[in-house]
């Protein structure tokens, strides 16, 4: 079959946010213009990531098991960007990055997870009234810690999870490839005012359409190194290019 299958896209995505943060955390030691090409790209990593949870959301065998993988993952992550920002802030404070300042995108994931399974699930509770009351009580606290904590990229995330899953609902109803993707373009561009303050630099994420409409709907081979690459790549990339630019800074410095 033709086109990509997730794992392929799991592949693409991973590069798209190396390059992303190379772009980031070495801001301070690259040209303008290699700066501006590798977040261009890099932009187009989040909608690619989030279409992948989507998938995962509707074809994984268990979404607790799913959710807490990834919540783990979340959690080890911030224990040790915690770590390095101390290590940060004492040995190397002429070295600044906000990455310190949000909790990081899976948790992230993790609450638009939830999200979906509070739409999608009919019958949580057997009375119909609390099981509508207990949907919309916990959408609402969802929505109140987007409020209430920082968390990376906002509501971006929510937004494009949530208009993926609705293109996901569609495509199941017996619409056509075409009219799903429409629906997760407007989902793009919608994502893109839900941060409004950043909409001309995320502008490039629009261009993942072409990436996620490549998908055949096929998982690909079963591999568990690729099934497990993200939840080990995802924090290990990440404090690799941190110790990389503060050893750096603290030599150049």
């Amino acid at each position: 079959m033709k086109g990509l299958t997730s794992n392929k896209l799991k592949i693409i995505a991973i590069i798209l946010m190396i390059l992303d943060h190379i772009g980031y955390y070495f801001v301070s030691y690259i040209s303008k213009e290699a700066f501006d090409v590798l977040r261009f790209f890099g932009r187009m990593a989040m909608p690619v990531f989030a279409f992948l949870i989507v998938q995962g959301f509707f074809h994984t065998k268990d979404i607790k098991i799913y959710m807490l993988k990834l919540f783990i993952t979340a959690t080890i992550f911030q224990g040790l960007l915690f770590g390095l920002g101390i290590i940060n802030h004492v040995y190397v404070p002429n070295f600044y990055i906000v990455i310190n300042t949000y909790l990081n995108i899976l948790y992230s994931f993790v609450l638009s997870l939830i999200m979906l399974w509070l739409i999608d699930k009919k019958d949580i509770l057997k009375n119909k009234w609390l099981n509508y009351i207990l949907k919309i009580v916990g959408i609402a606290l969802i929505a109140f810690v987007y409020h209430l904590v920082n968390l990376e990229l906002g509501l971006r995330v929510p937004v494009t999870i949530l208009g993926f899953y609705i293109a996901e609902k569609i495509k199941r109803s017996g619409k056509t490839a075409e009219f799903t993707q429409v629906v997760m373009l407007i989902t793009l561009v919608l994502a893109l005012f839900a941060d409004y303050d950043n909409l001309q630099f995320n502008l490039p994420s629009i261009l993942s359409i072409f990436i996620i409409s490549l998908y055949n709907g096929e998982r690909g081979k079963r591999n568990k190194w690729i099934s497990t690459a993200f939840y080990v790549f995802y924090p290990l990339h990440h404090m690799i290019l941190y110790v990389t630019a503060l050893t750096i800074t603290h030599i150049v410095r």
